[in-house]
């Protein structure tokens, strides 16, 4: 087999690169939208258990601003990341992004199996971007930040 079939242009190998981790990026803070809202965390990632309401009339607080008694995780789901796979599924789908296919064009076509892996690969870079906004921008919704000082505070020793 001719070594030259598989030669791969090393521009272009980045610029499908630069592309995976924008459109992770992107990907990530649109569901930022939806797994840092307070609903999501604390109806389906944890069962919440808030203090109970006060009855003081001059200082009245919501129901979801009451301190926290209790934080379980529920059990592991895969929620999250078959969301993002299917969304980064369907961008690669509509847009017809098939990495494996452009940096190494052995053929013609686009195929579902390299948009699927192509999606996993940007699915998976989503979880490096929210460790990055997360973790050292300390970007995150306040139901997030709570659910953490929470945890922070109350640890089993």
């Amino acid at each position: 087999m001719d070594p030259n079939y598989f030669s791969m242009d090393f521009e272009r190998v980045g610029e499908v690169l630069l592309a995976i981790v924008v459109i992770s990026m992107l990907m990530e803070r649109a569901l930022a939208l939806i797994f840092d809202s307070r609903f999501w965390i604390e109806k389906i990632s944890y069962k919440v258990q808030r203090k109970p309401v006060s009855t003081d009339t001059t200082n009245p607080q919501k129901p979801d601003m009451q301190p926290l008694e209790s934080v379980e995780r529920k059990a592991p789901s895969f929620h999250k990341e078959g969301i993002a796979l299917a969304l980064a599924f369907f961008i690669c789908y509509f847009w017809k992004f098939d990495a494996l296919s452009v940096i190494m064009p052995v053929h013609e076509d686009v195929t579902w199996q390299g948009m699927l892996i192509t999606a996993g690969i940007i699915a998976g870079g989503s979880k490096a971007s929210v460790k990055l906004f997360k973790d050292w921008l300390d970007i995150s919704s306040s139901a997030s930040k709570e659910i953490d000082s929470y945890k922070k505070n109350n640890k089993a020793d």
